[in-house]
This record gives structure tokens, sequence and C-alpha cells, in this order.
């Protein structure tokens, strides 16, 4: 009898032989081109699929064969748009899901034909316009939360994984939405159990696809997945159903649109969906509805940080629109940032949240998909990934470039992506079955994303450079994306709380009837006028108006000091040179000789309560050749600049201070032409000389001690152009980090400031002429008594 075991073994390998060589020769698929080791032996793909290769196969197929590739005996993927509209679209009976072991058929994913049109229409209310605008205090709500946390993170200046914080909001916005409550994840800062569990329960969906197409050889295979995986899964089903469980004896109604109040609108009648049904959708909304949205936000996040052109843009777009943070809502974010818009769309395309293909199986009748003559019962699907970056699709394809998707460039036939075909990117699928969640998505990411980019600078860490690099289990398998966060310099009157890393309130909430900050309550920079920084200042010193003038009596001792040096050293050069340049040179050397007392003056206004006294603040010499080059181009151009009236005018001697002119008649008086281009000059130099000032404060703010903590939080870091407290900030770097939206604030405070300044000089002027005017008039009064 052991002689059946041989030829049992060569009647098998026969009967293989025959089959793979129909289906390499004889099958009605034949004529679409693939790998031949797929098609002869599939197990290869489900090896592929457990390893997280496949989507980097399947890439690799469609970039060697075409835009049609035979992945299988009996399964196709394309990667045109027609396909969408073949497989997937109206029109036409639908085709139905592929459907595996782990599969719920109550759920709204696995539903075909009327219970999907039941589920669908039982969850409408939730995604309508209406229920949208309810959910957004919600999502606000939570966002505040992220917020929060990243200024703690940006604070400590200590790196972060921005994968976590992403998919710790969306969970928990979504565990609220979909069950009525948070999971609790920005709280802790902690995944929430179940939460963890998906992660693990995702990758043995894999091993499932394996299991169904080989029962017997799939047990071999199942003693090299670890037993976690299996028992994460069973703990992700019993945690949904106690949770919809609980939601349903609870049956409140929380006044706005959630999932589950959508879904029990119709509860008990025919169309209505059944406690298991709402059960299942529970569960795959909140896959759905998180892990894919933190997905894209991450995808977006690393490739603005890998480009930084475009995240300049990005951020120029948010913080130039949106004029406060409050200003950032569903209508503003959709209506008025198209670039954002842009960068989410390419995002999509480099990096889409679900980079396989939605499988689909032909009707029992021949079909034509994209041009292809399709069998019956064969597995149909676009792949996403391959589609969005195929040469045959986009121009420039393994390059971020959101100006694709900005109509400038759609509708220039000179464009070099005149020709992208962007209609096949349909990252929420296609037809009547597409995401029922996708205008919730795109508010989600847009409010998100531009929150984020409105308060943050955002740096990506060395060991996260080649991220993008993943495998991928029907979902990507994210490793860590480390950044480094600093505040943005869009100075917030009043700041909201963060939270330390630890999970301790830094600061509280200001409460607006606080007596201490009344006043501060509007969330506009402080820097918008000089009223509200006024505000600002009173509130932090307490309310006097000591806290008005901080600094000032620095600043004064810095002003006669200089002057005295200056005087000095221009007596000696005007001996020698007889000219009144000699003046502004001695006042440049003696600026040159004390820039860390202006730099120290900085420090001592931007830091709330600096631990060492006035003068004990001054920075040692080490600082002077750092902050030398921002000084002498600051002093530089002031004295060049206040040349200019001198040498139009009449000999005159020029006291200058530092930002000061008083003409002297040098025995003659002072023509008006002379006095005229000094008030000119006076009015009009802060102005022209503001570019070096500004400058010239960033880099000294650069330098602000660690242990300052400043009064408006900014970025220390400058976008990582500087290291914190090292004084590391360039000239260049300075002004390129300087926003514009700033600029236009400065200017403005410059121009009150000049106009408080022009005002004072004329009452002075005037109360010194009554005065003159009084005593003249007393004078021959006296006379003509005598």
């Amino acid at each position: 009898m052991l002689y059946l075991i041989p030829l049992s073994i060569l009647v098998y390998v026969l009967y293989r032989a025959s089959v793979t060589f129909s289906d390499l020769y004889l099958h009605p698929l034949r004529h679409i081109p693939g790998p031949k080791l797929w098609i002869a032996f599939p197990i290869l793909r489900h090896i592929s699929h457990i390893t997280g290769n496949l989507e980097i196969d399947t890439r690799a197929f469609h970039t060697k064969y075409g835009e049609a590739v035979r992945i299988g005996p009996d399964e196709v993927s394309f990667i045109t748009a027609q396909a969408w509209k073949d497989i997937y679209g109206h029109g036409q009976p639908q085709m139905r899901k592929v459907r595996s072991s782990a599969s719920n058929p109550l759920d709204i994913i696995s539903a075909n034909g009327p219970d999907h049109t039941r589920h669908r229409r039982s969850l409408a209310h939730a995604f309508s316009a209406r229920g949208l605008q309810a959910q957004e205090p919600i999502l606000i709500e939570y966002v505040d939360k992220l917020i929060a946390r990243l200024h703690g993170i940006a604070e400590s200046q200590l790196p972060a994984n921005m994968v976590k914080w992403y998919n710790l909001t969306t969970f928990d916005l979504i565990g609220d939405l979909a069950y009525g409550e948070s999971f609790g994840g920005l709280e802790s800062s902690e995944y929430h159990h179940w939460v963890a569990a998906i992660f693990d329960s995702v990758r043995v969906l894999a091993v499932i696809a394996l299991k169904d197409a080989y029962p017997l050889i799939s047990k071999l295979f199942t003693l090299f997945v670890p037993g976690r995986l299996a028992e994460a899964r069973k703990k992700h089903l019993d945690h949904s159903r106690e949770l919809v469980e609980k939601r349903l004896k609870s049956n409140t109604d929380r006044g706005h649109a959630d999932f589950m109040q959508s879904m029990l609108r119709h509860r008990g009648e025919k169309e209505g969906l059944t406690d298991q049904e709402l059960e299942a959708n529970a569960n795959i909304l909140i896959i759905a509805g998180s892990e894919t949205t933190a997905t894209l936000l991450s995808g977006v996040t690393f490739w603005l940080l890998r480009t930084p052109k475009a995240m300049e843009k990005v951020v120029h777009e948010v913080r130039s629109l949106m004029k406060t943070e409050k200003d950032i809502t569903f209508n503003n974010v959709t209506a008025n940032l198209p670039y954002m818009l842009a960068c989410i769309n390419e995002g999509l395309r480099m990096y889409p949240p679900v980079p396989s293909g939605l499988r689909r199986i032909s009707p029992p009748t021949p079909v034509e998909v994209s041009g292809y003559k399709i069998s019956p019962n064969t597995k149909l699907s676009v792949h996403q990934i391959s589609a969005y970056t195929s040469p045959l699709n986009f121009h420039d394809l393994d390059r971020f470039v959101p100006e694709r998707w900005l109509p400038e460039e759609m509708n220039n036939p000179s464009s070099p992506f005149y020709n992208d075909k962007r209609d096949v990117l349909q990252p929420f699928s296609f037809g009547p079955r597409n995401c029922i969640g996708k205008n919730l998505a795109y508010n989600e990411m847009r409010l998100i994303l531009a929150r984020i980019l409105w308060n943050f600078d955002l740096e990506l860490c060395q060991e996260s450079w080649r991220w993008n690099e993943q495998k991928s289990y029907a979902l990507w398998d994210k490793p860590a994306l480390m950044f480094i966060a600093t505040l943005a310099a869009v100075e917030d009157c009043n700041p909201p709380s963060y939270v330390s890393l630890h999970g301790e309130e830094c600061n509280e909430f200001n409460e607006p009837n606080d007596p201490e900050v009344a006043g501060t309550s509007d969330a506009r920079p402080i820097t918008r006028g000089l009223g509200s920084a006024i505000k600002h200042l009173r509130a932090r010193g307490g309310g006097s108006l000591r806290s008005c003038l901080r600094g000032f009596d620095m600043y004064f001792a810095y002003t006669v000091i200089t002057t005295g040096i200056g005087i000095g050293i221009s007596t000696l050069i005007g001996f020698v040179t007889k000219s009144h340049f000699g003046v502004l040179l001695g006042h440049f050397i003696a600026s040159m000789l004390l820039p860390t007392w202006l730099m120290a003056w900085v420090h001592h206004m931007i830091a709330n309560k600096p631990p060492r006294r006035n003068l004990r603040q001054m920075p040692g010499l080490r600082n002077w050749s750092k902050i030398a080059p921002a000084a002498t181009l600051y002093n530089g151009l002031l004295c060049a600049f206040l040349a200019v009236p001198g040498t139009f005018s009449s000999p005159a001697k020029f006291i200058v201070g530092n930002s000061i002119v008083v003409l002297v008649n040098a025995g003659h008086g002072v023509s008006f032409g002379d006095l005229l281009i000094g008030i000119l000059s006076l009015l009009v130099f802060p102005l022209v000389t503001f570019p070096a000032r500004a400058i010239f404060i960033r880099v000294a703010a650069s330098m602000l001690p660690e242990e300052d903590e400043p009064i408006v939080p900014f970025g220390r870091r400058f976008g990582g152009k500087s290291l914190a407290g090292g004084g590391q900030l360039s000239i260049r770097d300075a002004w390129t980090s300087f926003e514009w939206a700033a600029r236009v604030r400065f200017v403005k405070t410059i121009l009150k400031a000049v106009a408080i300044e022009a005002a004072l000089f004329v009452a002075m002027i005037l109360l010194i002429l009554g005065g003159l005017g009084i005593m003249s008039f007393a004078s021959s009064i006296q006379a003509s008594h005598s």
C-alpha cells in the first residue's frame, strides 16, 4: 500500500500542473498581463499580505505591466479613473463586495444591495450638513484638548510622536460621536486598552484571508501568529458590544446628531437597524472614522515637514487669513484655505489612508472594465497607492506638490501638471457606496491641521526622515512620527492653558471675570495695537500703571550712557573732522560697545518675571559676538539714515540718542528748512529702519535664557532655526521666519508709537513757545511799569 503515497503525490502534482497551465494560457483573463508566479501560486499574494508587502509588490507590478494587472488566477487590479466608474459607479448593478470570515455582514462596510441602502439611510442624519454643523462644538472641544497638550510639549522642547497625538484625538472624538463617551486618551496621554487592541487586530485580517483561501495550510501559519493578536481581536469585539449596550440603556438625547442617535431614529421599525446591526456599525465606525483620519493627518504633516516651501505657504495662508484662533471654524477653513485643501489632497495622493483596493466580484456575465474584457466572478479593484503614484496618472509623481490641485495649474495648458488625471483620486471610494463620512473627515482634517499650523512651528526629527517607508496590513503600519514643536510667533493675549508631559496643568484657564485678567480675554494677538498691549501688560503686572512702564528705567539708562559715550567720542572725532558725521560715528561706536545691554532690555521686556534684577540680566561678554552682527545692521542703518538730513541742511550738530535727533544751532539759529528736514527724519526713520529693528529683537529673543518664562508664548526655536537659548538665529533666518502678518502688526505699532512721539514733540514745542510768550509778555509789562 505504500506505493499509493507517491502515486497520490504524482496525481496531485499533475493536477496542479494542469490547473497552473490552464490559469496561465487558457483562462479568459490570460490577455491581461501580470506576474506569472502569483497567477500560478496564489498563496504568494497572501504571503505578501501577511508580511506587510502587498501594496509595495502590487505597485511594482503596475509599474512593470501597466494600468491593468492580473495579480491572481481570478483577480485583476486597475489604476484608471474609468475603472472607478465601471467597478463602483452609478447607473449599473452594483458588484458584490468580497467577504472573508472576518467580515460582519451586519455592518455597513460588508452589506450589499438593499441592506447597504438601509444602513446608509439610518446614518444619513448624522452625516448631513445640519448634523455636521451640530457636531462642530464637540470637534472643537477635542481639538482644544489636543492644542493644550501640544502646548505642554512645545514648552518642554522634547520630541514627541505626532502619530500618537493624532490617534488619541480622533479616537476620543469618534468614541464620543459613536458611543457617547470619550476614550480619555488626551487626558491620560495613553491609548485606551480597546484602542490598542484595534491596532493589533488589524494584522489578524491578513491571516484570516489566508485561512479562507487555504484552510489546511493556514493552520501552519497560525502557529507563528502571536496569541495576543487573536486575543486582541476578541477584546475589541467584546468591548464594542459592552459600549453599545451601555449606550442603548441610557438612550439619552445629547442635543446633537451623533452616530448612535441617528441609528436609533428608526429603531424597532421595519427599515430600522437591529441591535446587532447597531453594534456592528458602531464598531466599524470607530476604525473607519478615526484611524483613517489620523493616518491622513500624519501623512500630510510628514510631507509638509519634508517640503519646506509647501509648509511655508500653507502656514502663511492659515496665519494671514485666520486673524484669530477663533476664526478657525468649519465654514472658514472650507471657504478660505484653498492651499491647505490642496495639501490635504496631495497628502491623500501620496499617502492614502487605505492604500489597497476595495475588492468587488464581477457579475455572472462578462463585463468590460476600463476597456478590458472581464470574465464572470472575477475579483476586481482599483489599487489606490498604485493609481495615485503612477506616471500614467501624475507628473512628478514622487514629489509632494500641492500646486497640482490649484485651479491655476489645473487650467493652464503650459503647466506640467495640466495632464494629471486627477479624477483617479478617490480615497473615499466612488459611487453610491462611497464613504458616508467623507464630509466629516474633510472638516475634521482641515480644522485640526489649521489649528496646529496656527499655533505651532514644527520640525521633523532625523529618525523620522524616512517615515513613509512602511508596511501595510490593509491599513498602514505607522511608525512613530517624531517632531519638535515650538509655539508660533502668533501671540495670544490670553493664551489657553497647556498641560505638561506629566499630565499636570501648567496654568489654569483664565476666568473672564477675574480682575487680574480683565480686559485680556480677547484672543487676538496682543501686538495688534498699543491699547491691547497695555491691557496685557497691566493684567500681567497686577493692574498698576507702573507695569505699563516696564523696562523704561533700563532703556533710559542705556540711552543716557550711550549718548554720553557717543558725545565724548564725537567730540574727539568732531575736533578732527569738523563734521556732523562725527556725532553719528560716535553714537555708532557707543552703541556697538553696549549691544548686550540692549539685548538684556529685550529679555526684560519679553520675560514674564525675570529671576534676576535688571543689571544682573546683562548677558556675558561671550554673547557680544552673537548679537554684534544684528546690532551692526541696526545701528549702522540707523546712523546712515540720520546722516541724510545733515547732508542737505546747513552745518549743525546732532546729538543722537537711540531714536531721537535734536538739532542745535551752531550759532546762527536753525532755518525752517533744517527744522523741517529734522522733523521729517524723526518721523520717517523708524519706518525705514524697522526691518533692522525687528531682526535685532528676534535675534535677541532667540537668546532668552531657558529659565526665563516669556510673557507671551513664542517659538524659541524659530521653526528649528535656533537652538533654544543658544542665540544661533542668523540675520537671514530672523527675517525669513518673521511672518507677514506679524510684520504688518509691527509696522502698525511703530506708526502709532511715532504718532504719539510726534504729538508729544509738538505739545512740548507748544508748551515751550507758550512759556516763552508768557515770559515775553510779563517782561514787556514789567518794562512798561518801569
